[in-house]
């Protein structure tokens, strides 16, 4: 990885991380399936007037994603509607760093979806020994023993399947929406999963107002985890495979971490500080290539989800500081 991808992984692991103590206030006032349709309004919102304002060449992807319903369909209910609601119905009954350390089991079923989908993205030695060592290191992070309860058990196992999700939309972005920008493929997936909980959304509308703490979690969780977090995630998938990309979840718990002692004067143990070192190293490791004999040759697209499909349109590449960019090219 390029020191600008590592930088855009750090980046995306920040709105990542943030995203589940910010998910924990906006449950404060407002219902589960209300926090996933807000998020993505909000998030849609912003995205939107940012493709309007950079111009055609974003609305003319926009326009591919529309003559395409089925694989958009499948995207938003993958990357979006689907794991989001189940996050959300399950942080009502576990806090937000059990949430982070199931979720960072991403990188694992990436692996296992490899095995059919995509042999580029299968595990090397280097890369399992990294995957390996970063999952200790989330599990010290957070903390063992974190499930005392069936609800919570159950609820666990709710968010493992929102991680199976997650690995899988990798593939299919991979698969169908390699050349689109990332920021009309997260536009037009947040349309979707907005359309698809409005109505659920309206009909837990809370009696009162909610409180402050609520709000501002809901805005900082549209705005900031969502908004941003989609684009750059999307752009490292582009950028670095669904594989590597994933490890933001591995480095999301320990922005978490650290936003809860900075912001909240939460207390930080030493153990966790031996995972947050643990949660580096394996991601250094499992960033680096792999050695050529241990990856077999990759075929172009994701064959297991494509094979007799037609290609799509594609936009042309070139050189485009797109927002959020850190700099250089932005793969389109």
């Amino acid at each position: 990885m390029t020191p600008r991808q590592v930088l855009l992984l750090f980046v995306a692991a920040f709105f990542w991380g943030t995203a589940y103590p910010f998910i924990g206030m906006a449950l404060e006032g407002f219902s589960w399936t209300a926090v996933v349709f807000l998020r993505c309004a909000m998030a849609g919102i912003a995205l939107l007037a940012v493709i309007l304002l950079w111009g055609k060449r974003y609305r003319a992807a926009l326009s591919d994603l529309y003559r395409r319903p089925g694989p958009a369909l499948l995207l938003a209910v993958t990357s979006m509607t689907a794991p989001f609601l189940l996050i959300s119905f399950a942080q009502q009954r576990v806090p937000g760093g059990l949430t982070g350390v199931i979720v960072a089991a991403t990188p694992i079923f990436v692996g296992l979806y490899a095995l059919r989908l995509d042999r580029t993205e299968r595990f090397g030695r280097r890369r399992a020994v990294g995957l390996a060592v970063g999952l200790v290191g989330v599990a010290l992070v957070v903390g063992l023993g974190a499930v005392s309860t069936m609800g919570q058990f159950l609820s666990a196992l709710v968010i493992l399947v929102a991680a199976a999700l997650f690995a899988l939309a990798g593939f299919v972005t991979k698969s169908y929406y390699e050349g689109v920008p990332p920021i009309t493929r997260a536009f037009f997936a947040l349309l979707i999963t907005s359309g698809l909980t409005a109505i659920p959304a309206a009909a837990t509308i809370p009696d009162g107002a909610p409180g402050t703490g609520a709000l501002i979690g809901i805005l900082l969780l549209g705005l900031g985890s969502t908004a941003c977090g989609l684009y750059a995630y999307f752009t490292l998938i582009d950028e670095v495979g669904a594989g590597r990309a994933a490890l933001v979840t591995y480095l999301g718990p320990g922005f978490s971490l650290l936003m809860g002692a900075l912001l909240l004067g939460e207390r930080i143990a030493p153990v966790s500080v031996v995972g947050l070192a643990l949660i580096l190293g394996g991601v250094v490791i499992a960033s680096r290539a792999d050695h050529p004999a241990e990856i077999q040759t990759a075929t172009p697209r994701c064959e297991g989800l494509a094979t007799g499909h037609p290609e799509p349109d594609r936009v042309p590449a070139k050189t485009a500081p797109g927002p959020g960019a850190t700099g250089g090219e932005v793969r389109q």
